[in-house]
């Protein structure tokens, strides 16, 4: 795998342009730092795949867990339909809010990883 940032090219660019050696040293280790998390293509498409899995997964269960509630519910009367009707859409939203906290915590760690790099090309 080729390195995000090649500083010895660098380096040699920089005298090649007569740039002091202790400005074009300075440079490149700004830029080194700058680089330090810097995150391919692969790995973010990687990650994402595994979030997205787990994501997957989780609402497989949730899905499940819907199923033996329908199967309970249909025994009941009419009369405690408008209750239940009521319980269901409230475990959805949990459900939902639950499920959108943890994307967006997920996502916030990827923000983290990658803050540096948008920080950087900004």
């Amino acid at each position: 795998m080729q390195p995000a940032f090649d500083t010895l090219s660098a380096f040699r660019k920089l005298e090649q342009a007569r740039v002091p050696k202790a400005q074009a040293e300075a440079t490149i280790e700004v830029m080194n730092d700058a680089t330090t998390y810097l995150v391919t293509k692969e790995y973010l498409t990687a990650e994402l795949g595994r979030l997205m899995t787990r994501l997957d997964e989780r609402f497989d269960k949730i899905d499940e867990r819907f199923g033996k509630v329908e199967k309970s519910i249909t025994g009941l009367d009419a009369k405690h339909e408008t209750n239940l009707a009521r319980s269901q859409k409230f475990m959805m939203a949990t459900i939902l809010g639950t499920s959108l906290t943890i994307v967006a915590m997920q996502f916030a760690t990827l923000l983290v990883v990658l803050g540096p790099l948008l920080t950087a090309s900004g």
